[in-house]
């Protein structure tokens, strides 16, 4: 299959050359906001979550069941566990994100 061309209001820019320390929501049943200002790698540990991550990310790791994730742009987004759902709006210097 071919993919639709990304449309260039879509790109958001990362600084990839420093990322910052990883971020982490580490309880069940969370409602939280995390704030990617530093292309971050962030792990959501349970299960049940709703999580909305702002800035663009350099990895989204899931490890858990049931979480529902918005998120403005990752490079890279990893599911251990099942039911899961991440949106996501933009996308990271032009690049879709490796899901795996």
């Amino acid at each position: 299959p071919v993919e639709e061309p990304i449309n260039p209001a879509d790109v958001v820019q990362a600084d990839t050359a420093e990322p910052g320390p990883p971020l982490s929501v580490d309880r069940s049943k969370q409602k939280q906001t995390v704030n990617c200002t530093k292309y971050n790698q962030v792990m959501i540990n349970g299960k049940e979550s709703e999580v909305a991550i702002k800035g663009v990310c350099r990895q989204i790791m899931v490890n858990g069941d049931r979480n529902r994730i918005t998120a403005d742009a990752a490079s890279e987004i990893i599911f251990n566990g099942y039911d899961n759902e991440l949106r996501y709006s933009r996308f990271a210097n032009g690049r879709r994100p490796v899901i795996t």
